[in-house]
């Protein structure tokens, strides 16, 4: 597998199978869809109550675009064949000074098992390293959410260690499991 699966045509990231690319107003429908998903949202303390706050959360997401400096990019996820957003993904900046920043992504569950998560995290890690010059990036995950877990060290990422009780799930708190991974080890991926 190559190491970097997208052209980056910004604010287009273009993979294999999907483009990522910045929300338009009208995109609050397909996101409301996988966003108040209950099955989607297992492991995740964001969700979307209603159409209103799906509608809000799209604005909140294209005003990223006018922050100086950006520090973050959210991309909505749409497979090649059709403009709907299908899913969600960020790449966050930590701290401009270390170079380290984050990702995260949510897929609705009828694209679950299609290798549309890891060429997503391959992508985000590809532009944090290539384009945005990150030392770097970490994810994090629910302790028992295994198919994330699968994503993140397919995508060359490593399980660092747990983060005890920094999330608060459905009024109680959930511990998380951390990856990352290095601008010299993504150098090194194939």
């Amino acid at each position: 597998m190559n190491k970097v699966l997208f052209m980056a045509l910004d604010p287009v990231i273009v993979t294999n199978n999907l483009y990522l690319r910045e929300f338009e107003t009208d995109d609050a429908q397909d996101v409301y869809r996988f966003a108040s998903d209950p099955e989607v949202l297992t492991f995740s303390p964001w969700g979307l109550s209603s159409l209103d706050s799906a509608k809000n959360w799209v604005e909140e997401m294209i005003q990223f675009r006018n922050q100086v400096p950006r520090l973050t990019y959210e991309f909505g996820i749409c497979e090649k064949a059709d403009k709907k957003v299908i899913g969600t993904c960020r790449l966050g900046i930590k701290n401009t000074e270390t170079r380290e920043g984050y990702i995260g992504f949510t897929l609705s569950k009828d694209k679950w098992r299609k290798g549309y998560a890891t060429e997503v995290a391959r992508a985000l890690l590809a532009y944090g390293f290539d384009r945005l010059n990150l030392h770097r990036i970490y994810a994090t995950s629910a302790p028992l959410n295994a198919a994330s877990h699968r994503v993140l060290e397919k995508s060359g990422m490593v399980r660092e260690g747990l983060l005890r009780k920094n999330v608060l799930l459905r009024g109680a708190w959930r511990d998380s499991a951390l990856f990352a991974i290095l601008d010299e080890d993504w150098a090194k991926t194939p």
